[in-house]
């Protein structure tokens, strides 16, 4: 396409086709339309009479800001749209962020010693590869390397793999995902980076073979896991963007972390929200808590099947962050967590082989820090593929924002385990993977393995009852705080973390609260009770 493109904003009361249309009358060969909140591209729908013609695409809020800042300085800004092509005779490469993942990216040294055949951190050496050129490529292969280099040490080569050789990858085929076996982590002594470098080869000379490699590491740190990409020197997860559903419902969402080695302490989570376009700053959403909920696949009478059902949660530490008009969009908070167990242990002890959930929940109009970047629908792929007959699949970031009145204990509703699941080696897809919807929230546990009479919990109550128990139509929660608030936040939580029921009390330090739920179905609740510094809990259970 040769001529001049349309950058346009998203929203101002205009359908996208009434913005396509105009670009398009206005002469432009081709019309961009900009996210007017933080993320990346939304599906675009809208249709009219006159035919729209030009391509029209939606970029992120940030690489439209990017764009506009660059035609407000007068620059000249090019964009390129054209087929998948590079228009050389044989060009094979690793498409962008198509390179299988670990577990994930970070991972603390401690979960990597004696326990070392966990599954879910094995890896499964992957890549989406796309062939470029305009001639089908003969004998083609993904081969990978594994290594690691200590904190203090030099690089190791621990093992190099091939995938099976592709006799033929014609160019109308486009994109394949080769994978080589499954292989065990090997264990580690000390923190330091794994890294697996990947080049895809072919009988033919590639025209461009700088695109015929790439690389994947996992850090192992002495007390972080992380889904994301981390930021080591600042201390913080890195975030490009933002994300939603676009519904009514409170939204659930978190990273789903495997704990090999148990005894170790939850000790906080860092995460990041913002209103969007609503305001800079952050005192509308009030208080919101992190919940650390263990995930027990097939319990509570349900299939073992690598997808959370009703019951499968337990709901083991709650972390708490209160916001005022001081706290601003994006910036990174942290929240420790503490036991709910009703013990008189303060810290939220970790179980071997066991997987935990860290997620929030949050209300429609706020959006959760991701990743931006990262990617794991390859490594699922990988997974679905590597033992068709049973797979073992491990999702990333399980969500949610299902109505708790439809979900009740059928079996046959489940939570979505991340938004788009790796069934197919799809090139579309992939592309929507590509946004990188890893929620921004890592988990810091101890270094050691903590003892009860090191610590103390210091309670926010000096009286916390619910009754009856098992309930009905209502519940009943008897509360003494030992100093009043001016704001107590009480919620009736459902089993994914997700507020059915919530309130809040001004200038309150005792009372009875009531909770109906003559309308919610049978299930595992929680009972949570906040008063901006600390936060309690307390399990229930609904028969009808």
């Amino acid at each position: 396409l040769n001529g001049k493109i349309a950058l346009v904003f998203r929203g101002g009361g205009i359908t996208f086709y009434q913005k396509a249309l105009y670009a398009q009358q206005a002469g432009a060969v081709a019309c961009v339309i900009v996210n007017n909140i933080p993320g990346g591209p939304i599906g675009m729908s809208s249709t009219g009479t006159v035919p729209i013609t030009i391509p029209v695409i939606m970029i992120s809020q940030a690489d439209g800001n990017a764009i506009n800042a660059q035609l407000a300085a007068s620059q000249t800004v090019t964009m390129n749209i054209s087929l998948w092509k590079t228009n050389v005779n044989n060009d094979l490469a690793l498409v962008n962020n198509g390179l299988s993942l670990f577990h994930a990216t970070m991972i603390p040294q401690n979960q990597l010693t004696r326990n070392a055949t966990a599954p879910a951190y094995n890896y499964i050496p992957a890549a989406y590869v796309a062939n470029f050129g305009n001639n089908t490529q003969t004998g083609v292969k993904l081969v990978s390397s594994l290594s690691f280099t200590p904190t203090s040490g030099q690089s190791n080569l621990i093992r190099k793999d091939s995938s099976v050789v592709l006799a033929n990858f014609p160019t109308i085929d486009s994109i394949i995902c080769p994978l080589a076996g499954e292989f065990v982590l090997p264990t580690t002594a000390s923190t330091g980076v794994y890294q697996v470098d990947f080049t895809v080869k072919q009988n033919e000379t590639d025209n461009l073979s700088n695109n015929n490699i790439g690389s994947t590491t996992l850090t192992v740190t002495d007390s972080i896991f992380s889904k994301g990409r981390y930021d080591l020197v600042k201390g913080e997860p890195i975030v490009g963007s933002g994300y939603a559903f676009g519904s009514s419902s409170d939204m659930s969402w978190g990273p789903l972390y495997y704990v090999a080695n148990g005894g170790y302490a939850a000790r906080r989570v860092q995460f990041t929200v913002s209103a969007g376009s609503n305001s800079p700053t952050l005192d509308a959403l009030g208080t919101c808590e992190i919940y650390l909920m263990k995930w027990t696949d097939g319990s509570n009478a349900q299939p073992k099947d690598s997808v959370i059902e009703t019951g499968e949660l337990n709901m083991v530490g709650i972390a708490t962050r209160s916001f005022t008009a001081a706290d601003s969009n994006f910036k990174i908070y942290s929240a420790n967590f503490i036991n709910v167990d009703g013990s008189s242990r303060p810290f939220a002890r970790l179980d071997s082989n066991s997987w935990y959930w860290v997620c929030t929940s949050l209300p429609t109009g706020f959006y959760l820090g991701v990743d931006g970047s990262t990617n794991y629908y390859v490594r699922e792929y990988a997974r679905t593929r590597i033992t068709p007959n049973t797979p073992f699949y491990e999702f990333f970031a399980p969500i949610t924002n299902i109505s708790q009145n439809n979900f009740g204990n059928d079996p046959t509703v489940v939570v979505s385990m991340n938004p788009f699941d790796a069934i197919d080696v799809d090139s579309a897809r992939f592309a929507q993977q590509k946004k990188g919807l890893v929620p921004a929230m890592p988990l810091h546990i101890s270094k050691s393995i903590p003892t009860t009479g090191t610590e103390t919990l210091k309670p926010i109550y000096s009286k916390l009852t619910t009754y009856p128990n098992p309930a009905t139509n209502l519940i009943k929660v008897d509360f003494d705080l030992l100093e009043s608030a001016d704001k107590v936040t009480v919620r009736l939580v459902d089993g994914f973390g997700r507020p059915v029921i919530k309130d809040v009390l001004n200038n309150t330090k005792s009372g009875t609260y009531t909770f109906n739920t003559e309308k919610l179905p049978s299930g595992n609740y929680y009972v949570i009770i906040n008063n901006g510094t600390g936060v309690a809990m307390r399990p229930v259970v609904i028969m009808k």
